[in-house]
């Protein structure tokens, strides 16, 4: 889960704008797909403040991908009974 102020959404705009400028889709992050992680640590590298919360024990899931929704599916009622 990840909540950020309108700051953040602008540089992340600004940054993903300068990176992807002139390339193909795959190109953008040195051939690799570039995921918020990276945006965060640039933010983080510019000196900027990130606050983070332990929510959870369990690994994150990307529902965003095929994988990611796959095992969501599976673990889904493990999940649900911890809540």
């Amino acid at each position: 889960m990840a909540v950020w102020k309108p700051a953040f959404t602008e540089f992340m705009h600004e940054t993903l704008t300068q990176t992807n400028a002139g390339r193909s889709p795959g190109e953008s992050f040195g051939g690799r797909e570039m995921f918020v992680g990276h945006v965060v640590q640039r933010f983080i590298d510019q000196g900027r403040k990130v606050v983070a919360t332990r929510l959870s024990d369990m690994p994150g899931i990307d529902a965003g991908t095929v994988d990611g929704l796959a095992s969501l599916k599976l673990r889904l009622p493990a999940i649900m009974r911890n809540i």
